[in-house]
Protein backbone atom coordinates (compact mmCIF):
# COMPACT_ATOMS: atom_id res chain seq x y z
CA UNK A 1 0.00 0.00 0.00
CA UNK A 2 2.83 2.30 0.64
CA UNK A 3 4.34 1.84 -2.65
CA UNK A 4 0.86 2.41 -4.14
CA UNK A 5 0.47 5.92 -2.34
CA UNK A 6 3.61 6.71 -3.22
CA UNK A 7 3.38 6.06 -6.98
CA UNK A 8 -0.53 7.34 -7.39
CA UNK A 9 0.23 10.50 -5.06
CA UNK A 10 3.08 12.77 -6.76
CA UNK A 11 3.45 15.03 -3.98
CA UNK A 12 3.86 12.51 -1.41
CA UNK A 13 7.58 11.40 -0.42
CA UNK A 14 8.76 8.02 -0.24
CA UNK A 15 9.60 8.63 3.52
CA UNK A 16 5.76 10.28 4.05
CA UNK A 17 4.46 6.96 1.90
CA UNK A 18 5.86 4.54 4.66
CA UNK A 19 5.42 6.21 8.05
CA UNK A 20 1.77 6.62 6.83
CA UNK A 21 1.30 2.86 6.75
CA UNK A 22 3.95 2.01 9.89
CA UNK A 23 7.20 1.39 7.50
CA UNK A 24 10.81 2.32 8.26
CA UNK A 25 11.85 4.32 5.15
CA UNK A 26 14.35 1.76 4.35
CA UNK A 27 12.15 -0.95 3.99
CA UNK A 28 9.96 1.03 2.27
CA UNK A 29 12.58 2.04 0.05
CA UNK A 30 13.89 -1.37 -1.30
CA UNK A 31 9.65 -2.11 -2.40
CA UNK A 32 9.73 1.10 -4.09
CA UNK A 33 12.80 0.01 -6.04
CA UNK A 34 11.36 -3.40 -6.73
CA UNK A 35 8.21 -1.31 -7.72
CA UNK A 36 10.52 0.68 -10.53
CA UNK A 37 12.12 -2.23 -11.74
CA UNK A 38 8.64 -3.80 -12.49
CA UNK A 39 7.11 -0.88 -14.50
CA UNK A 40 10.13 -1.12 -16.81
Amino acid sequence: MAAITYKEFGDVTQEDAAELYGYSEGWASKWFNRLERLET
